[in-house]
């Protein structure tokens, strides 16, 4: 995550395909051109060779398809770029679909390189899921908040999007986010069934406020650079902790002190910078929040990125194919073209409230079917 995400990490490299010898060497000029991240350009480099050499062994062979799982995606897109635009190779393998599950952001965000890529690759299928976090880094468009300063942007995703839990079409922060609070319902029910309901309400109030959704994706992007979860971690477990903190913070009056609490966790300075320092009946049970959600966020975006949970949703969608007959995959594909024509339109209240969302069903229970955008957290 660390490598995918941070500026310095990415300012002193080269991203250009030109400069990597074995994949740039057969390339007309205007493809070595183009610019990736460059960790992918490096690892290609090591293996580009041997992978054209062996598929050259495969004489029978002229068919073949391209796939990867997380990084191993966005190399299988970046393998299929070079290989198609290869001028050495007199026995070349079409490539008949590229198709990528979990696959990060790879391409640099330059509508020329889009269109080569596509020219080149047609069939490419790009499998993702909401709850991925792997899958909305690096970002296209930079935030619009001061906490992602070290946070690289200005890539895009390739292929046809293709998500497995929801009508959705691009990897919007918004989307994370929503999905980090929505999840997390149970963590807040927590908090909120031993408060008053005037705390309540204005516990509300924050959780939807910008400020929190700065913190706690912040919170979530570093957790993913610093930490790593346990197995045995459970939404228990963070329970235990949150109750913990309910009682320590019992005895602890300053608010800095109290966002020390939080600083084993990767998340002090995101809680210091956030203003419940300026709301003092909130402190307490903000901080909880942020916690809370946070980290129970960051274990299930990390079984939502590994291949068992991807099998899992593919799994319901052949069945729900098979029992309803619908081709999914074409509704998939109309969807992506209505998306071309016209731009979705939410169907949200036009100001999203503490009353509006205590009220629904469920607890922060509010959904969209398109590209989620509340707030001005990160531009299309």
């Amino acid at each position: 995550m660390s490598d995918l995400s941070t500026k310095k990490r990415v300012e002193d490299f080269l991203n250009k395909i030109s400069s990597y010898p074995n994949l740039s060497e057969h390339l007309p000029e205007k493809i070595a051109e183009i610019e990736c991240h460059y960790g992918f350009l490096e690892e290609l480099n090591k293996m580009y060779i041997d992978i054209k050499s062996k598929l050259a062994q495969l004489k029978n062979i002229k068919h073949i398809i391209v796939s990867g799982h997380s990084a191993g995606g966005a190399l299988a897109s970046l393998f299929s770029l070079i290989y198609s635009y290869d001028l050495s190779i007199d026995d070349k393998k079409e490539i008949d679909f590229v198709i990528t599950y979990g696959s990060p952001r790879w391409l640099f965000d330059n509508i020329e390189y889009k269109q080569l890529y596509d020219d080149a690759v047609p069939n490419a299928i790009r499998v993702w899921n909401k709850m991925d976090a792997i899958t909305y880094v690096p970002f296209h468009k930079p935030p619009l908040i001061p906490l992602f300063t070290e946070t690289i942007s200005g890539f895009i995703h390739t292929g046809q999007s293709f998500c497995l839990d929801g009508e959705y079409l691009n990897q919007n922060l918004n989307l994370l986010i929503e999905n980090m609070i929505k999840h997390d319902n149970g963590q807040i029910l927590n908090i909120v069934k031993k408060l008053n309901p005037n705390l309540t309400n204005a516990l509300m109030n924050y959780v939807i406020s910008e400020d929190f959704q700065n913190v706690i994706s912040g919170g979530l992007l570093n957790c993913m650079r610093n930490s790593y979860i346990k197995p045995e971690v459970t939404p228990e477990t963070i329970k235990v902790y949150n109750d913990r903190f309910r009682e320590n913070f019992k005895e602890i009056e300053s608010y800095a002190d109290k966002c020390l609490e939080l600083e084993p966790f990767h998340l002090m300075d995101l809680a210091l910078n956030s203003n419940l320092k300026d709301t003092e009946d909130l402190q307490d049970v903000g901080l909880m929040s942020i916690f809370g959600i946070t980290y129970n966020f960051f274990n299930t975006t990390f079984e939502a990125h590994f291949p068992p949970h991807y099998s899992k949703l593919l799994n319901e969608l052949i069945s729900e194919q098979e029992q309803t007959n619908k081709d999914i995959v074409s509704s998939k594909k109309d969807l992506l073209d209505d998306f071309k024509e016209e731009e979705i339109k939410e169907e949200l209240p036009e100001e999203i409230t503490a009353s509006y969302i205590i009220n629904t069903e469920k607890i922060l229970g509010y959904t969209t079917e398109s590209d989620f955008q509340s707030g001005s957290i990160v531009e299309f």
